[in-house]
């Protein structure tokens, strides 16, 4: 015999139906991981050094989900999520990396937007790596 698709599926035996709708997927611990965060090379950021999570982590800890749902904050706007050029310095200072190299990806940032506004006046172009970025070594 030969059945429609629209037969079939009502011809189907009520517990397949059963186990199909029972079917559920549940979670009851969380692995948490806090990454460290070094500079970065997003093309938006506009001033100061860009800053990115690095591939290594600080720690990671597993919760049950039910406690991290009762001790997380509150989600933070969006506008509490940017940082501004002075904090993303002290935390990338703050997390090891030479103060000269920050300086150098602030340098290099004010470099690409400097050029990227330049309309061809008599100092487009005229932009010494040497005196303005500096050579850095860690």
């Amino acid at each position: 015999t030969v059945f429609s698709d629209r037969s079939s599926a009502l011809t189907m035996p009520t517990d397949i139906i059963s186990d199909a709708i029972r079917k559920r997927t549940s979670f009851s611990t969380i692995s948490v991981r806090e990454y460290y965060q070094t500079l970065g090379d997003n093309p938006s950021c506009l001033e100061g050094a860009p800053v990115s999570l690095d591939w290594t982590y600080k720690y990671e800890k597993s919760v049950s989900l039910d406690e991290y749902e009762n001790s997380r904050q509150q989600r933070r706007r969006r506008s509490e999520l940017i940082l501004g050029a002075d904090e993303r310095r002290k935390l990338l200072i703050g997390n090891g990396l030479p103060i000269m190299e920050v300086i150098r990806a602030e340098k290099l940032v004010a470099l690409k937007n400097r050029s990227s506004s330049c309309s061809g006046g008599s100092q487009c172009g005229k932009i010494n790596l040497q005196s303005d970025v500096g050579a850095t070594k860690s």
